[in-house]
């Protein structure tokens, strides 16, 4: 098992994941809708400008995890953070080390940029508190706390 950047030929199985991921969330979060056009830009948009920056881990030629990160600058000060935006790894492979090395890889990358900050966790309710404490193991700290309002509540 490894992770890498994407690469466009993973598209298919990103695709994939990110079916997986709508559907393990769908009652938690009912609002979110699965676009296979809007996976495909988005990986498309990560080749060209790194814009999110896409890592898979992969097992045996298949993507079984990905992590889709950003970054920003800040608003107030100076300097830059790395946001994960999506850590997800297929049901069939939580509990290996396909999450941690996800991490890990999203912190070299981080640090190789010059990100002042990481931010990492989850705003999907899955597996919150399980989330958290991988993410811990990994040197991220607890800081706050993120609340969404869906659209018309």
């Amino acid at each position: 098992m490894h992770v890498r950047l994407v690469e466009f030929t993973d598209s298919d199985q990103i695709v994939k994941l990110g079916r997986l991921y709508i559907d393990e969330v769908a009652e938690l979060l009912p609002h979110i809708e699965f676009s296979e056009k809007h996976i495909r830009q988005t990986v498309m948009s990560s080749l060209e400008t790194a814009h999110p920056t896409i890592f898979v881990a992969e097992h045996r030629g298949r993507v079984i995890g990905m992590m889709v990160a950003t970054m920003q600058e800040f608003f107030f000060m100076s300097g830059k953070f790395v946001q994960a935006d999506v850590l997800y790894v297929d049901p069939n492979y939580r509990g290996t080390r396909a999450a941690a090395l996800l991490i890990v890889e999203l912190n070299a990358w981080a640090d190789l940029i010059g990100a002042k900050v990481t931010l990492g966790g989850n705003a999907n309710k899955l597996m919150t508190d399980r989330t958290a404490r991988l993410y811990e193991r990994f040197g991220f700290q607890q800081a706050g706390l993120t609340l969404l309002r869906p659209k018309g509540a």
